[in-house]
């Protein structure tokens, strides 16, 4: 299968370069690297649940020369994402080329934001390979566009540049409409993120989204931003379902971070993971702040891979490193990956949420998967 070859091949990469510090062809491979996940999503055939979407649309979007005069009720997508797929309906009528701009640019400023902050970048690639990388590319495909330029601003975040930090944030919201928060995210940046301030914002949450819900769900939205708001009016939390948000977006990025402080002299992502565990403390007053912190979820990647190399600079633990590097390894792939084998019979019979993505065809072998198309077509209704 190909997506396990290029696991491997990635696994290889990270091994040889980061851990046994090759030098040779290092250049060369990261680019191959990033090629290869480019063409992976660039040439994909309906691969992914939001791809279908777009592969429909895309047959009723204009091209430049139409797109000021058309009428096709596509209001609702962001500005840039129309003049991109205007573009590239101008260059030929196949879906493929779109995909294939999009995986350009993405992949291209998250390959060259790593190159650029990091000694251990293919232990990175390797990571976002198998977490990140099908969301990014065969589902969110607007908000990984506005991710990117998020990635491209933290830099002037960090560095309290607000002028080329909100160019780059509208940048993002004429994506998508997540992006959004990134224009109050700079409001919160001295905001220490205390334990006591992360329950206190959990909990008063919990406590008034039930209020939250009645009212948005009551409201007649009817503007784009909050009819796509309203989507999520549905959710409404268990206590299962609060324990699962307290371990998804508090403690395990506590214990990220904690394991980065401990480990890592690179600390320039570190007040943005106290950000998103911020962020994720108000995750239960509304479901739609979850989709937030997909712009933090680069960032506590970076910060993984890189305690894991530098685990050895804690001297008390030299000789159980092994062990810990494994246990670490496996949590970090069960966090990642666990929503990618959910259970989705409900839409088609003995189905897990990962075949929107598995079996892989490209435009070369252009077979439509029977199961992966009774997903999506009931998930319409």
């Amino acid at each position: 299968m190909i997506y396990f070859g290029i696991f491997l091949y990635l696994g290889f990469l990270a091994f040889y370069y980061d851990y046994a510090h090759a030098k040779r062809g290092r250049s060369f491979n990261y680019v191959m690297a990033f090629l290869l996940l480019v063409g992976l999503s660039g040439f994909r055939y309906k691969v992914g649940g939001d791809t279908y979407n777009y592969m429909h649309l895309h047959d009723f979007m204009p091209s430049l020369s139409d797109l000021f005069d058309n009428d096709l009720g596509i209001e609702k997508l962001q500005p840039l994402w129309l003049l991109l797929s205007a573009t590239a309906k101008s260059i030929g009528n196949d879906f493929f080329i779109l995909q294939l701009m999009h995986a350009f640019i993405v992949n291209g400023v998250i390959f060259l934001h790593i190159r650029n902050i990091t000694t251990v970048r293919f232990s990175i690639i390797f990571c976002y390979y198998f977490t990140l990388y099908p969301y990014f590319n065969f589902e969110i495909l607007r908000e990984s566009l506005a991710i990117s330029c998020f990635l491209l601003s933290i830099k002037q975040y960090n560095n309290s540049q607000w002028i080329r930090y909100y160019l780059l944030a509208t940048v993002a919201f004429l994506f998508h409409f997540s992006a959004i928060f990134l224009f109050g995210l700079p409001l919160i940046k001295n905001v220490k993120a205390k334990p006591y301030l992360i329950i206190l914002l959990f909990t008063v949450s919990a406590l008034i989204n039930p209020y939250l819900m009645t009212l948005l769900a009551s409201g007649g939205l009817t503007e784009s931003f909050f009819s796509a708001a309203g989507e999520y009016t549905e959710y409404n939390y268990t206590i299962f379902g609060l324990a699962s948000l307290l371990l998804m977006y508090i403690i395990y990025p506590t214990a990220l971070y904690k394991l980065s402080v401990a480990t890592s002299i690179n600390s320039k992502y570190h007040g943005l993971a106290k950000k998103a565990i911020i962020v994720g403390a108000v995750t239960p007053l509304f479901f739609i702040f979850f989709r937030f912190l997909n712009y933090f979820s680069l960032i506590f990647v970076i910060l993984f891979a890189e305690s894991i190399q530098n685990l050895d600079r804690i001297k008390r633990i030299r000789l159980i490193r092994p062990i810990i590097v494994i246990v670490a390894f496996i949590a970090f792939m069960v966090f990642n990956t666990a929503r990618f084998f959910s259970d989705t019979s409900e839409l088609a019979e003995s189905s897990r949420w990962y075949q929107r993505w598995v079996p892989y065809h490209s435009i070369f072998d252009p077979v439509s998967d029977p199961v992966r198309e009774r997903m999506i077509e009931n998930s319409r209704r």
